[in-house]
């Protein structure tokens, strides 16, 4: 049935095929690179000290507001700071660092596994990965793809785990927002693959048809996520609007 409307999505898209555009949004690897993570537990209280060195744009903040020194300047747009991360129980507990640089509309996320004493340096999960993302606009059409790198692969051997994909939200007359979990848990009385169509590399979106179902796109991003046997990394970028 998935192939069937896919299908059908797409002989929509020669139907109303015309002269097209196709612009190159982003060419890049992630801005946020972590460069050192340094941890010590305290069993007699209990405390997990953990001191994060990082690399990003100089505008890059913390998201609940955790402070961020600037170490130096690697050039005049980014950075390397250090910032500290308190917790208190389990040594093993997950603790985790969210960064945002609105320069670059680059969200980072990172959750790392304690030990009692444990030192990141240097090697974290897909942290040499590229990619490209690319806008196609072919009349009534909107086609965004993201192509991938060597380096970004899955590497099961080094139990390295890379996957992406684009999400989006939009909204009704009445305001209402969906997004694209909303349809896993959902059903509604109108369907989503009349202008709208995912893969794991491509989104694909009929605005004509959306607006004529009474529908506004209000944001696509692109996000990233690796994970190794300690690390977890998730990456978004904001690419509608622009």
């Amino acid at each position: 049935m998935a192939v069937v409307k896919l299908v059908k999505f797409l002989l929509l898209l020669f139907v109303f095929r015309c002269e097209c555009t196709v612009e190159i949004l982003r060419s890049m690897a992630p801005n946020i690179q972590l460069e050192a993570v340094i941890s010590r537990y305290d069993r007699f209280t209990g405390r997990t000290l953990s001191s994060v060195l990082f690399t990003g744009p100089s505008d890059t903040t913390e998201v609940a507001g955790r402070k961020l020194t600037k170490l130096s300047f690697i050039d005049d747009k980014f950075s390397e700071f250090k910032t500290e991360i308190e917790a208190y129980g389990s040594p093993t507990e997950t603790y985790s660092l969210h960064l945002f640089s609105a320069s670059t509309s680059e969200r980072f996320s990172s959750f790392l596994k304690g030990k009692e004493t444990s030192v990141h340096l240097g090697s974290f999960p897909g942290e040499s990965c590229t990619f490209d993302v690319k806008k196609e606009t072919d009349g009534r059409i909107l086609t965004y793809t993201a192509d991938k790198g060597d380096s970004c692969i899955s590497k099961p051997e080094e139990n390295v785990t890379i996957w992406s994909e684009f999400t989006y939200r939009f909204v009704d007359d009445q305001d209402r927002e969906y997004n694209n979990y909303s349809f896993d848990y959902d059903s509604f009385d109108f369907d989503i693959n009349e202008f709208m169509n995912r893969t794991d590399s491509r989104l694909i979106i009929n605005n004509a048809n959306m607006k004529k179902k009474g529908f506004n796109l209000t944001k696509v991003m692109y996000n990233m996520w690796m994970s190794s046997n300690d690390a977890y990394f998730a990456y978004s970028w904001q690419i509608y609007p622009e």
